[in-house]
């Protein structure tokens, strides 16, 4: 049972706008900055494993391509 990829990231971005409301409600804080609280995790995930699939970083010290998910 596939499901579409449209599908897929509208069940995401549901979840995403649920949490949303329900730490703004929980904290009693704006929805915007608990977005942008989310979203600066996501920045700084970003940053912290930028270099993992570039050649010589330093969790890629053997210059392996990445294989992008395909076997």
């Amino acid at each position: 049972m596939r499901v579409s990829a449209f599908k897929r990231y509208g069940i995401l971005f549901a979840m995403a706008c649920s949490m949303v409301v329900a730490f703004s409600v929980v904290w009693v804080m704006p929805y915007v900055y608990t977005a942008m609280g989310f979203a600066v995790w996501a920045f700084a995930g970003h940053l912290i494993t930028i270099d993992d699939d570039l050649p010589g970083g330093w969790s890629n010290p053997d210059d392996d391509v990445p294989s992008l998910g395909r076997n």
